[in-house]
């Protein structure tokens, strides 16, 4: 059986682009979601920093789509991602530069560990 992941940057929010009070576009369904409250918002930047300052990788926004390609014991083959534009297609390709060492995937598992959502 495989498991092929979908949308790894959480439509964006794993991208550390969105901002709290982040005007969606009409008939963006992301404004209404709970992972889009300006707190959860904060709590995934934050989980991000910490996670690029603990792989020293301070702007790689494909960093969430290399764990899904190299976290055991599934180590995907294939990662679901979406693209707007050419420049979205760039950025996502790049996480096929490089891989994730077992330190580095251990301390992003504490990390996330550590990541509070609010409902």
């Amino acid at each position: 059986m495989s498991i092929i992941p979908y949308s790894p940057l959480q439509r964006g929010l794993l991208t550390g682009k969105i901002k709290p009070g982040h005007q969606f576009g009409e008939g963006d369904t992301r404004e209404g979601s709970r992972w889009y409250k300006p707190e959860n918002i904060e709590s995934a930047n934050a989980l991000l920093a910490k996670i690029r300052t603990r792989c020293r990788r301070p702007r790689c926004n494909p960093l969430p789509t290399r764990h899904q390609l190299d976290h055991p014991p599934a180590r995907h083959g294939c990662v679901l991602v979406g693209a707007r534009d050419e420049k979205q297609v760039k950025e996502n390709v790049k996480a096929l530069d490089f891989t994730l060492t077992g330190d580095e995937l251990k301390k992003i598992a504490q990390a996330v560990s550590e990541f509070q959502m609010v409902d």
